[in-house]
């Protein structure tokens, strides 16, 4: 996995796409608009080749932006595989 796909501010939604975060939450941290969490997140996929939140969150452990075994990095993704179940 090239480490230049994505640019830095992309790599810090991603990081906190994966632990779990809305947009408005990413939002308020970074102080961007909703809008633009939104653009960051569809460039993200279309680089990565991605269709969802749980692929974004596998990656993301994959090039080690997340820790695997922190508790919301897990629940996140219980979360999201359980939402695209229609659980």
């Amino acid at each position: 996995m090239p480490e230049t796909v994505l640019t830095e501010r992309e790599d810090e939604v991603l990081k906190l796409i994966a632990e779990g975060s809305s947009s408005k939450d990413i939002a308020t941290a970074l102080t961007i608009s909703i809008k633009t969490v939104e653009r960051h997140r569809a460039n993200i996929l279309a680089k990565l080749g991605m269709r969802d939140r749980t692929q974004l969150t596998r990656y993301a452990i994959r090039a080690g932006l997340i820790d695997p075994d922190s508790s919301a990095a897990a629940a996140a993704t219980a979360a999201t595989a359980a939402s695209s179940l229609g659980w």
